[in-house]
Parts: C-alpha cells; structure tokens; sequence
C-alpha cells in the first residue's frame, strides 16, 4: 500500500509525541510543528528519522539540525531523541525563568528514562547569564545538576562562567541603628 506524503508527516508527528523536555511544562500541550527536507518512519525498528534543514518547535522549544532521530516504543511513546548539526541548536524557557536557556553542539541527546540531555562535542549551554562549555555536557533534569568535561583524548579544558547574583536592594529596615557609626 503506498502512502501520500501528507499521510507520513502526520504519521511522524504523532510518533514524535510531545516529549516531557525541561521546557515549560504548558509547552506539552502545544502542537509540534516539524520542518525537514526529508522524513522517514520505520514502525519495525520503532524509529522516525528527519532530514535536511530540520526545524521542530513546540510552544517555547526550538530545535535546529540537519538530522534528528526519534525513538519511540511499541505503544508509540517518546523514548529518546539524537540531533546532529553543525552545530544543532536548541532554546527553550524553563519553568518559573525568565530568560531561555539554550545550547549547542555536533550531537544532542535527550532521554525520558533518565531524563537526561545530552551534548556533545562543541558542546555549549547558556542559561540565566552562565556559560558552560566542554566537549560533554550532561544535564540530569530530575536532579538540576549539570556536569561538563573535555574529551576522552583529554584535549581542551571545560570552560564555565558564572555571572554574580543580583541580591534584593537594601530596604529600609536594613539600615543600620541610630549610632551604628560610632558617633
């Protein structure tokens, strides 16, 4: 049975899922929008694969790379999820932030169990104002916890910058006492 082109790309947008990312939690119930210069589906080994130009958004997530591939299981739940680019780029506002964090690096993985993401090589994430840079870059999701380190060939070093803390102004009960100053 030969199916239309129209037919495939619903077919992988609903074997894509809507993924329970870092992002804002509201942005799972958007719609997944998918852009790609080719698409494959393989029900079999339970995997959708995207290619050329690829663009994915859903509510405040945005994925750019040349190839993504989603793996999915029997029930067509999402699993895991590989982007390779030169670089392949994400951004996405977390819950309660203000600012977007986003990354990029040759290879992103994202993984419900663990919930895990994942950069590799190039690998680069800002987030409120703080750089971390490294050839591996692992966010464990469940724990906030992020762990960058060089390469196995021990080439480069792991780069981070750490912006200051703003602290809540001096009010005026803050003040010091009537006095305080010696005189």
């Amino acid at each position: 049975m030969r199916r239309r082109p129209h037919v495939l790309l619903l077919v992988g947008l609903a074997l894509l899922g809507s993924p329970p990312c870092l992002a804002l939690s509201s942005d799972r119930e958007q719609p997944i929008h998918i852009e790609a210069d080719r698409f494959e589906a393989d029900d079999i080994r339970h995997v959708s694969i995207y290619r050329g130009n690829v663009r994915y958004s859903q509510g405040t997530t945005r994925l750019e790379a040349d190839t993504v591939v989603i793996h999915y299981d029997a029930e067509r739940n999402f699993q895991r999820l590989q982007a390779e680019g030169q670089p392949a780029r994400f951004r996405q506002r977390l819950d309660g932030k203000a600012e977007d964090m986003h990354g990029e690096a040759l290879r992103i993985e994202y993984t419900v169990e663990p919930e895990r993401l994942v950069l590799k090589q190039q690998a680069h994430i800002w987030n409120q104002g703080d750089e971390f840079a490294g050839e591996l870059i692992t966010y464990d999701i469940a724990v906030d916890r992020i762990v960058a380190r060089r390469g196995d060939a021990d080439e480069g070093r792991v780069q981070v910058v750490i912006q200051p803390r703003q602290t809540p102004a001096a009010g005026a009960d803050s003040a010091p006492p009537a006095g305080a100053d010696g005189r």
